[in-house]
């Protein structure tokens, strides 16, 4: 029975519950443990290798001391493919002008030809011996093969804006070199310089004041009467005065001169 329990102990029941067979073989009721592969609940032969099967052989040992696959010499007398000759390439650039040579232009004719003639190209050792080949360069015994090291950044340089800096200074000189290669156009007209024109091209300088003629113009520095007087004596200016000052406290603003307060009533 104890046995029977720890079967269940990793599906959905747990320790406490229906416990039914068909439970063992349903991934869905099965639970993960620690540190072990999820069960799938498939059944195999008890015979079954899963994967590929390593056969036995004796003669691998003197297999790997006999060294099979290196290249046999050629008075051994083997018959492997190791001793026979390369065969070398069609060449098909000497068939196509002997056949031409001889007056096959069509493509049955030169199918023809190819069939009764075999040309093959000559090994490159061949090729070198007879001299048709281009030499052999050796490179030199410090010679690097591959793509050099970049050269390391200035990072001094990148700090102080250099390459900014450079390529404004080739701009600038680029559009001076451009504007003095370039022609400039003959005016019909002189014009004529007024304000507007000349603020454009430069400021025109402040004039100095001084604090007292900011205020106050030179001519009415001693005497400045208005020229417009509407009350007709000065009975009348003192009597309105007088009545602006009593309905001060009547109006609004800081220093009553503003409307009149409504009444709150």
């Amino acid at each position: 029975m104890a046995a029977a329990v720890d079967r269940y102990t990793y599906t959905a029941t747990g320790v406490l519950g229906d416990k039914r067979p068909t439970m063992l073989e349903n991934e869905i009721h099965q639970r993960s443990q620690l540190a072990r592969a999820k069960t799938h609940c498939h059944h195999f032969p008890p015979n079954m290798t899963m994967g590929i099967s390593t056969a036995r052989d004796h003669s691998a040992l003197p297999k790997a001391f006999s060294w099979t696959d290196a290249p046999v010499a050629a008075n051994a007398g083997s018959s492997s493919l190791l001793n026979r000759p390369k065969q070398q390439p069609k060449d098909f650039v000497s068939l196509n002008r002997d056949a031409a040579r001889s007056g096959y232009a069509t493509m049955r004719e030169n199918r023809d030809f190819r069939a009764m003639h075999d040309y093959r190209k000559q090994p490159e050792r061949d090729r070198r011996a007879s001299g048709t080949g281009a030499a052999t360069s050796r490179a030199p015994v410090d010679a690097a093969h591959g793509v050099g090291n970049r050269p390391s950044t200035p990072i001094h340089e990148l700090i102080a804006y250099k390459f900014q800096n450079d390529w404004i200074r080739d701009q600038v000189s680029g559009n001076q070199a451009r504007a003095a290669a370039t022609p400039k156009k003959p005016l019909m007209c002189q014009p004529y310089e007024t304000r507007a024109s000349m603020l454009r091209s430069y400021l025109l300088p402040a004039e100095q004041h001084t604090s007292a003629s900011l205020w106050k113009m030179p001519r009415f520095e001693r005497s400045a009467r208005s020229r417009l007087d509407t009350f007709r004596s000065e009975r009348q200016r003192s009597l309105a005065f007088e009545l602006h000052e009593a309905e001060r406290t009547d109006r609004m603003g800081p220093r009553g001169l503003g409307l009149h307060i409504p009444s709150t009533k």
